[in-house]
């Protein structure tokens, strides 16, 4: 395949995939429906740019979009040796000719595209769910920075429709806390804080998105959208400036009703704006029978335990570096052993954390060579 060509839409076999029909479109990347020749098991594969064309300079952009590339794999393989069941799960990649292939389990379908498959009594379970996830990547450090109803996937089980978490490309990875700037995200999600371009809680701001969502899950208007013809432009005036305008029910106006739960969500005060916790423990979506399908343990001293090869192999050591490089706490003249000495102290570190779960992802997966795929 000539690297100058671009395989998004013309690319029709990669490895030992034929590539389908787009299923969906992002800021950077491409996917396609990828089934395999001998099994005809369907992934997802998500194309990525090339970065790496010969006599082309290699652009600022180019470099950005290599690293939310990277930094999304990386979380993906760790999340799946966590078990994290709420995001979407890794299978493998490739690299040909400058182009990255990522493929990944294929659902049913997006909430953007399928606005009725979440209705009636599935919302709060749904609901519920996509909270619990978000809440296990938060304890993690990660913030998705782009939740919206275009990145929640969907797929249907014992006749329940379950929420899956897609595309990390804006996540942010903050394994200590602390406030950020985002340059990712949707502006009909995004919170004040973020729409005024200053250094905001994301795990306060992804409230916001998410209460954004429990919005249109109940088939409410977004409450600062004012008329049929409202630019980007105008929303952000009126999230930063502007009053919200509800349209609710009086079934849903009721002391304890939902009105309650999505005015605490959309808290123009980060700081008085409700929790995840709070959500969760509000009697609408509390259910003591419904306990979390994974244990992240998030609050122990995660350590590497005697099931994990010592030492970790060279693919966990550099994902932990670069890990480390997005926090802030890292420099590439630095020398990788001095991670190494963090993994294997007596003290926990989150860098522990995170080589356990990129080692069971890797002891975990299903063996297949993508290199000479």
């Amino acid at each position: 395949m000539n690297a100058w060509d671009t395989p998004r839409g013309r690319l029709s076999r990669i490895g030992e995939y034929d590539l389908g029909r787009t299923i969906g479109r992002g800021a950077y990347a491409h996917v396609r429906e990828a089934t395999h020749r001998e099994t005809r098991q369907v992934l997802a594969c998500k194309i990525l740019p090339a970065l790496h064309i010969p006599g082309v300079p290699l652009t600022r952009d180019k470099t950005l979009d290599a690293c939310e590339a990277y930094k999304e794999i990386v979380l993906l393989k760790a999340f799946g040796g966590a078990g994290i069941s709420g995001v979407v799960q890794l299978d493998g990649m490739m690299e040909e000719d400058g182009w990255t292939y990522v493929f990944m389990k294929c659902y049913e379908g997006d909430l953007s595209k399928n606005r009725d498959t979440v209705k009636g009594a599935a919302v709060i379970p749904f609901f519920r769910a996509l909270l619990r996830t978000v809440e296990s990547l938060h304890l993690l450090g990660v913030s998705h920075e782009d939740i919206k109803r275009g990145n929640i996937l969907f797929f249907k089980e014992s006749g329940k429709v379950l929420p899956i978490l897609a595309d990390f490309g804006f996540s942010q990875f903050l394994p200590k806390g602390g406030k950020v700037k985002s340059f990712g995200g949707t502006v009909d999600y995004s919170s004040p804080e973020k729409v005024a371009d200053l250094r905001y809680d994301p795990f306060a701001s992804e409230v916001w998105s998410l209460g954004i969502i429990l919005c249109k899950l109940f088939r409410y208007p977004h409450p600062y959208v004012k008329g049929d013809r409202c630019t980007s432009e105008e929303l952000k005036q009126n999230i930063l400036y502007g009053k919200p305008t509800w349209h609710w029910s009086q079934e849903h106006l009721r002391e304890g009703g939902i009105a309650e739960v999505i005015r605490g969500m959309l808290h123009r005060d980060p700081d008085s704006r409700w929790t995840i916790q709070d959500v969760l423990t509000h009697p609408l979506f509390l259910d003591p029978h419904d306990l979390p399908a994974y244990d992240i343990r998030v609050n122990s001293r995660t350590r590497l335990d005697w099931n994990i090869k010592k030492p970790v192999s060279h693919n966990v050591l550099m994902d932990v570096c670069f890990l480390a490089q997005q926090a802030g706490r890292f420099r590439i003249p630095q020398n990788p052993q001095t991670l190494e000495q963090k993994i294997y102290g007596r003290h926990p570190h989150w860098q522990q954390r995170w080589a356990s779960m990129l080692t069971k992802y890797e002891l975990n997966r299903e063996v297949k060579d993508w290199v000479d795929m």
